[in-house]
């Protein structure tokens, strides 16, 4: 276990600041997490397995100095993680994410934390990037955390961009699903997920904001992931070729927290050359009924609310309503 030190930390009794124990320490973080958002009235929980496969996998992460935990008598109480990517347009996000305990809040961790973060993340990219890279700090809360946000605006980040969290009613009749003419609609298999998907997934989110290309990891991480059922895939297949998709998964450990049944689309896109043919709208539809069917009684999902592809009017018209937004904050890091 390292020790660490913030610099800006405030002198709290019994408070010490480490870094991670992978596998030790991911059903302590999972309950300092599922605090925060039971705190913020946020429909979220995570388990020790969603920690660790989020950790495990996560892009531009180096588990050894990206992740900070407070700990008090044994108790994790305080977390600060960093990671970086180059997104899409060049742009280097260097995305901060804190979490403190609803106990000890508003006492200067959040802010010390968030410092600690701008510190790591501009050392990194300073050795990494080229001189004439546009680097960027990214932080993300949501509408129920007004502290938070007041936070990163009194340290010079401005709000830039919401997402909405949207849930529909699978306990309704649900839309019929429309025929693909010249397209063939299947779930995928395990040995199909590799070069073609990958490549297929990047090219159908490549237009969305802050997006970043996925990795071969990005897929292992998907093979790994017990709670993964590929016979839930809507795939659309145009002969070899994979026109769009929509990739249903259920999170029973996170259901079984929030005493739900929901599932997740936790990605919906569609290829340039097969769009306004009605793919996504045939594949969602097919991906309601596939939930509804494995007994969910709603489905959800995530948008930009300024998603170039018209994705949010789609959503509305399948019944999906918002029921809280992410906030993206931003600020440009400071070379001199």
């Amino acid at each position: 276990m390292t020790t660490m030190w913030l610099t800006d930390a405030p002198p709290i009794e019994g408070l010490v600041w480490r870094g991670w124990r992978p596998g030790a320490d991911d059903d302590a973080i999972a309950d300092l997490l599922n605090r925060c958002t039971e705190t913020d009235r946020i429909p979220m929980r995570r388990t020790a397995a969603t920690v660790a496969s989020e950790l495990g996998y996560l892009a531009g992460f180096d588990p050894e100095r990206d992740l900070v935990l407070g700990e008090d008598d044994g108790r994790i109480v305080a977390l600060a993680r960093t990671n970086r990517v180059i997104e899409s347009d060049g742009v280097v996000s260097l995305r901060s994410h804190c979490f403190v305990d609803p106990s000890i809040r508003d006492r200067g961790i959040g802010r010390a934390l968030l410092r600690h973060q701008e510190a790591r993340l501009r050392s990194v990219t300073l050795v990494a990037d080229p001189p004439e890279a546009r680097r960027v700090y990214r932080s993300f809360v949501t509408d129920h955390e007004p502290s938070a946000r007041a936070l990163l605006e009194s340290e010079g980040y401005r709000h830039i961009r919401t997402a909405f969290r949207m849930e529909a009613p699978l306990t309704v009749e649900l839309p019929t699903p429309p025929a693909l003419p010249g397209l063939e609609i299947r779930p995928i298999e395990r040995r199909e997920i590799g070069h073609r998907v990958l490549v297929a997934a990047n090219e159908a989110f490549r237009d969305h904001p802050g997006h970043h290309e996925s990795t071969e990891d990005d897929y292992a991480e998907m093979l790994d992931d017990p709670e993964r059922d590929f016979s839930l895939w809507q795939v659309a297949w145009d002969g070899g070729e994979v026109a769009g998709m929509v990739v249903p998964i259920v999170r029973a450990g996170e259901n079984a927290l929030l005493g739900r049944r929901i599932g997740w689309l936790d990605a919906v896109g569609t290829r340039r050359p097969w769009r306004k043919r009605g793919v996504a709208t045939a594949l969602m539809a097919r991906s309601l009924v596939a939930l509804r069917d494995i007994g969910m009684t709603s489905a959800g999902l995530g948008v930009d609310s300024e998603n170039p592809t018209g994705a949010l009017g789609l959503y509305e018209r399948l019944g999906f309503v918002v029921v809280f937004r992410w906030l993206n904050y931003q600020k440009p890091l400071d070379l001199t």
